[in-house]
């Protein structure tokens, strides 16, 4: 009894480490739960139960805040009502201002300087005699400096031999590996903490989980292909439909480009115009020159016509 009074209560860890109190509502839930059969009831109880005693603590500080701010606010009060009795509104006392001014004046900023310049000058003459120290000091290295330069230097035969070993140590690593991968195979031990029924249970699970998301990615991509497919048949029969537009294809492009931007649309529509004209009038003197160049078909001559235009005019 002695010694079991004697030792120490076990301190329970995980990872991150566990405090008492977690560990305390760990056994809490776990006796609601499993000891007293009492379900998800008893641990809404507990939780409710703790959520008060939660805004109760929170009162509690609220309550405490609360008098620590009037506190204060009670001496900020007296501290300047004091001052208003003596002349000031300084929260700052007599001594105070005076500690102030003393050391707000040049003789003790000139005492500053001085003291911070000693203070740099024996700083800079320990460290000359640290370095000095550590200078004199032998090295500590193994090797020469013949040694160290020597070791920086490339040698192509020290390289083949190096580059020879690391091959080698390559090749023995795994040969090693397949030979630990060997024994482990075919060892018989089984090193799971489940059994042999367990396994196999798990292994059968684990594959009726497989086959159950193999079959519903194959439903869900029938699904998809039926889908595409309706779909395609529900363009093709919009497309099958009459327009319901008065307009045409290109009278509906044409509008569409006006609304994008009418600036842009109407320099386009005036470059057409232009671009039409000219070719209008290139088809016109073509066709005036191929006039010009057949044969004549009438049977008036030209001094005939020429008759003719004089009568007119004579007659008129």
């Amino acid at each position: 009894a002695a010694s079991a009074e004697g030792m120490a209560e076990p301190i329970w860890h995980s990872s991150r480490g566990v405090s008492s109190v977690r560990r305390e509502g760990v056994l809490e839930l776990h006796r609601r739960f499993f000891v007293e059969k009492r379900g998800m009831d008893g641990i809404d109880e507990l939780i409710e139960a703790r959520a008060k005693e939660g805004l109760k603590k929170d009162r509690a500080h609220m309550r405490e805040h609360r008098a620590k701010l009037q506190k204060l606010e009670a001496e900020m009060e007296d501290k300047l009502k004091n001052a208003l009795l003596h002349g000031s509104t300084s929260i700052w006392t007599d001594e105070e201002r005076e500690k102030l001014r003393a050391r707000n004046s040049k003789e003790a900023q000139q005492k500053m300087s001085q003291n911070m310049k000693v203070l740099e000058r024996s700083f800079r003459e320990d460290k000359g005699a640290m370095t000095e120290r550590v200078r004199s000091r032998p090295p500590l290295n193994v090797r020469s400096q013949d040694e160290m330069s020597g070791l920086f230097v490339y040698h192509p035969e020290a390289a083949k031999q190096l580059e020879q070993r690391i091959k080698e140590l390559a090749s023995s690593y795994r040969e090693e590996k397949a030979a630990m991968t060997a024994r482990l195979e075919s060892s018989k031990r089984n090193t799971s903490r489940w059994s042999e029924e367990k396994q196999a249970q798990m292994a059968e699970i684990r594959q009726d989980c497989m086959r159950l998301r193999q079959e519903q990615d194959a439903q869900q991509k029938s699904a998809i292909d039926a889908w595409q497919i309706h779909k395609k048949a529900m363009l093709e029969k919009v497309q099958d439909l009459p327009s319901l537009s008065h307009r045409t294809a290109q009278e509906k492009r044409e509008l569409r480009e006006v609304r994008t931007d009418p600036e842009e649309t109407k320099a386009r529509l005036l470059e057409q115009m232009r671009e039409r004209e000219r070719t209008a009038r290139e088809q016109k003197n073509a066709m005036l020159q191929k006039i010009q160049q057949s044969p004549r078909r009438t049977f008036w001559t030209a001094e005939d016509k020429q008759l003719l235009e004089v009568r007119k005019q004579l007659d008129a």
